[in-house]
C-alpha cells in the first residue's frame, strides 16, 4: 500500500515537470518548483520511514557474507532516483562491487518462485 502512494508522488514530480516543461510561462517561477517538489520528496521520505519493508540501511549494517543482493541505488539524476538492482557484495572489502557508495540500502535475494505441484503438474495431483 506505501509502495504505491511512494510511485504515485514520484509519477506526480515526473508529470508537473513534463507540464511545467511544457509550458511557455508555466504558473510557478523555479524556485516555487523546487519547494514544490521539496515537498512531495518529504512526504516521500516520511512515508520511507514509517515502512516495515525489510531493507537494511547500509549506514545501520552491511551484509556478513559474501553474495549477491537486492540493493536499493540513490541514482543522482535531476529528480534523485531510487532504483533498485542486484549486486554482489564482498565481505572483505565492505563494498557492493558494481555500485560502490551509490548503495543506499539491501536485503537479502528472495528465494526463486516454485509453482506448487498441482499448478505444475494442470492441477493433477500426481
Amino acid at each position: 500500500m506505501l509502495e504505491k502512494l511512494l510511485e504515485e508522488i514520484e509519477e506526480k514530480i515526473r508529470l508537473k515537470r513534463t507540464v511545467w516543461d511544457s509550458l511557455e510561462k508555466p504558473p510557478y517561477n523555479d524556485f516555487e518548483q523546487s519547494l514544490w517538489i521539496a515537498g512531495m520528496r518529504n512526504a516521500k521520505e516520511i512515508i520511507c520511514k514509517h515502512m516495515d519493508d525489510g531493507w537494511i540501511p547500509v549506514d545501520e549494517r552491511l551484509p556478513e557474507e559474501d553474495g549477491f543482493y537486492l540493493v536499493s541505488l540513490n541514482i543522482a539524476t535531476d529528480i534523485d532516483e531510487i532504483k533498485v538492482s542486484r549486486a554482489w557484495f564482498s565481505e572483505n572489502t565492505k563494498v557492493f562491487a558494481e555500485y560502490g557508495k551509490a548503495v543506499i540500502a539491501w536485503m537479502p535475494l528472495p528465494e526463486p518462485y516454485r509453482p506448487n505441484k498441482e499448478e505444475h503438474n494442470g492441477g493433477n495431483k500426481d
